[in-house]
């Protein structure tokens, strides 16, 4: 995965589906796992988290806008 320059505004989007997990960064594909364990904590727990790894231990350290959540992979083209 490509690092992110601190202080630079940076488009990052994430799809997850029955193929596993891709990440793009400003609009190119970076980083790809074909590990396709369910995440299902999503709207079921006040444990959920976005933009932070490892349940809330490293936290992002920036702004979230324009957050989006599909019930569905995105593909390429979208």
């Amino acid at each position: 995965v490509t690092s992110i320059t601190t202080g630079t505004w940076t488009h990052v989007t994430a799809t997850f589906g029955s193929n596993g997990m891709k990440i793009y960064l400003n609009g190119k594909l970076d980083a790809t796992s074909t590990d396709t364990t369910a995440y299902t904590s999503i709207g079921t727990s006040t444990s959920n988290h976005i933009a932070s790894i490892n349940g809330g231990i490293a936290l992002l350290n920036g702004k979230v806008d324009e957050l989006r959540i599909y019930n569905r992979a995105l593909s390429d083209d979208d």
